[in-house]
């Protein structure tokens, strides 16, 4: 799966005594008619359970200099409770829920559906709140490292056209 080029998004989501964050590269549209977005998160992770719990969720996608928020709410030893965003800058999405500032964008959901599926589970959240910010160049996580996009882009005119055979 290390081949795939995914982007990186900080889940947050709130319980009646804490906030919680959890680092998930797991993230894909998946309707824009209704807007429908989904996570995949361990199905044993304390985040499973607060947003099975609170129905809530928010997906902040993550700038590139934000590879520090990325490891942070990966770690098995973050803060928890209420110190689990400790020392970062966030404000309240549509659902209460923790949004990053300077993150790429963020999507506020409402968790509709949640199925199993092996050791994770597949979480479809109905889109209540989004921003974005346009100029933020997103973080990516590629074979084990963090990265960055190049400038070229494989459509401009300056590039040949890809021809599918």
């Amino acid at each position: 799966m290390g081949a795939f080029a995914t982007g990186v998004t900080v889940v947050t989501t709130v319980g009646h005594d804490e906030l919680y964050g959890m680092t998930v590269n797991a993230f894909s549209s998946v309707s824009l008619d209704p807007p429908l977005v989904l996570i995949c998160v361990n199905k044993s992770s304390r985040g499973h359970q607060l947003i099975r719990r609170s129905a809530v969720l928010s997906v902040n996608v993550l700038a590139a200099g934000q590879t520090d928020l990325a490891r942070r709410f990966a770690a098995r030893d973050r803060p928890r409770g209420w110190q689990a965003l400790a020392g970062v800058p966030f404000g309240r999405g549509a659902n209460g829920c923790p949004v990053i500032e300077g993150a790429a964008a963020h999507i506020d959901c409402e968790a509709r559906r949640m199925y199993a599926a092996g050791d994770h589970v597949i979480v479809v959240g109905a889109v209540i709140g989004m921003s974005n910010e346009p100029d933020a160049v997103p973080l990516l996580f590629h074979r084990g490292r963090y990265r960055v996009l190049a400038d070229a882009e494989l459509n401009s005119p300056a590039s040949p056209a890809l021809a599918v055979r």
